[in-house]
């Protein structure tokens, strides 16, 4: 091997290494700027919170339906808890509310699985749409839960519903987020 080989071997071996490091900087310097916008992210949440006096965040999934400020369902919601008030909010850290339900004013929670769900959704559709809803295609279903608050506003009564979508662990979460919910409204009677 010739002087010329050997050094343009040394070259290519150094421009690999110029290259890899200079690989690994940029990859860094991303990684500190997703860690410090991470970091930024969560003292806006925690600013956030502290505004809205919110002590408790749970991400629920979905808003169906049945809160009468929200007119339409929202993906990636989150529930949150202050003194007097469960809120619906978005699961950002801008924490922008949907609607509240006071605690004092819930007066039922269930939690149902996609079939029975499903069952009492099947009987609605069958008084709607008599004979014709058994020809109705039905879709199939993940791992599904729903939380339905049913509470009144002073005029109306509401049945606000929630689903989550998940794994194995899943009712356990939305089990615990239903005694969540009865504490804090067992908590908001007691202050009353």
């Amino acid at each position: 091997m010739g002087f010329y080989e050997i050094l343009l071997i040394i070259i290519v071996i150094g421009l690999f290494i110029g290259l890899f490091t200079l690989l690994n900087k940029t990859t860094i310097k991303q990684k500190n700027k997703i860690e410090t916008k991470n970091l930024e992210n969560q003292q806006i949440l925690k600013q956030r919170e502290k505004e809205l006096g919110i002590d408790y965040i749970y991400n629920s999934g979905k808003y169906i339906a049945g809160h009468p400020s929200i007119d339409q369902a929202k993906e990636n919601t989150a529930i949150c808890f202050n003194k007097t008030e469960l809120l619906i909010v978005n699961d950002n850290v801008q924490l922008r509310i949907y609607g509240k339900i006071p605690l004092n004013s819930i007066k039922k929670i269930d939690v149902e699985d996609a079939s029975t769900f499903k069952k009492r959704v099947t009987a609605t559709r069958l008084i709607a749409l008599g004979i014709f809803a058994l020809a109705a295609k039905k879709k199939e279903v993940v791992i599904k839960y729903y939380l339905t608050i049913n509470w009144n506003d002073g005029r109306f009564d509401n049945e606000t519903m929630f689903e989550f979508i998940g794994n194995g662990n899943l009712l356990n979460n939305v089990n615990s987020l239903k005694n969540e919910i009865q504490n804090r409204c067992h908590k908001a009677a007691d202050n009353e």
